[in-house]
């Protein structure tokens, strides 16, 4: 790899980064009961270049790949190719089409993460991550804001059930980030409006999306209107960092509201390593709440 770098350095900058993290956790109730032990938490390895075509022009490539130790599976995550003009970018790849509200909503707390809803009724509370192949196309206007255009479709096929166009919108200046965006798509319409502020002293943020989705997506959506909303805050006090996570999932055709909060805690050993306290409670419908606490150190390079 070395040698690849110095031979491209001349119209290339190549770098590798990545995250290992390890820790316990413990999860009351699971199937047949708690369970607790210890995990890899984290494990992934970047690959990133840009290249310069001149005449203002350049090419970024990334490729991730999750590693997590002995016994676990090396699996592929998010790999783009994003061709930079003096007319926007485009970016092609495929990706995991991550929960669009949280990333503003949750205010950017040390936590575990309130999504993994894939299922949109049942099986927690914000909707998780899709994996999709993309295609975008990204502009920025000046004065903090920009604009984005972008066809998806399934990662496991040339046209997958729900292929659809999504629309968006950015802003960040100063202390104020926002997100706006609409998808059209086969089984679906949505959107989603997230923003946060940040006092100094904290940073505030919160999210919301409503989604309507059609008969034929029952076994992947839940039809009818579905309503997420998150609200966080995350405070930096010296080394350490305080976050708080509140969020919400109904769903109208089925009557089901689920609902999650959780706290976490994260110092930071050096400018690379952090040691995280956390802890999670979701309830599913009428059920009873499950809660997961998580101690866990990560190290970056």
């Amino acid at each position: 790899m070395a040698a690849v770098a110095v031979a491209g350095a001349a119209t290339a900058q190549v770098s590798v980064t990545g995250a290992l993290g390890f820790g316990w956790e413990g999860v009351s109730p699971a199937v047949g009961g708690s369970e607790t032990g210890i995990k890899v938490t984290d494990g992934n390895v970047k690959f990133s270049a840009s290249e310069d075509l001149g005449g203002g022009m350049s090419v970024l490539t990334a490729m991730d790949i999750q590693s997590r130790g002995r016994d676990t599976t090396i699996a592929g995550r998010d790999a783009s190719i994003t061709l930079v003009t003096g007319f926007g970018g485009f970016t092609l790849g495929a990706v995991e089409a991550g929960n669009g509200i949280l990333g503003l909503g949750g205010a950017g707390a040390p936590v575990i993460g309130l999504d993994g809803n894939t299922a949109g009724t049942g099986s927690g509370v914000l909707d998780g991550g899709v994996n999709v192949n993309i295609a975008k196309y990204s502009l920025p206007l000046g004065n903090g804001i920009g604009i984005s255009v972008s066809r998806t479709d399934s990662a496991a096929a040339l046209r997958g059930p729900n292929a659809g166009n999504t629309y968006g919108a950015t802003y960040s200046m100063n202390a104020i980030s926002a997100a706006l965006d609409y998808t059209d798509a086969a089984l679906l319409k949505r959107t989603r409006v997230s923003g946060s502020y940040d006092l100094g002293v904290a940073k505030l943020g919160a999210g919301y999306q409503t989604r309507k989705a059609s008969t034929a997506g029952v076994g992947t959506f839940g039809a009818g209107t579905n309503k997420q909303t998150v609200l966080g805050v995350s405070a930096p006090y010296g080394a350490f960092t305080f976050g708080l996570n509140y969020a919400t999932n109904k769903q109208s055709t089925r009557n089901v509201s689920n609902k999650g909060t959780e706290v976490g805690v994260s110092y930071a050993l050096s400018k690379r390593t952090n040691v995280y306290a956390q802890m999670q409670s979701v309830t599913i419908g009428t059920g009873d709440a499950s809660k997961t606490t998580r101690v866990k150190m990560v190290t970056s390079f």
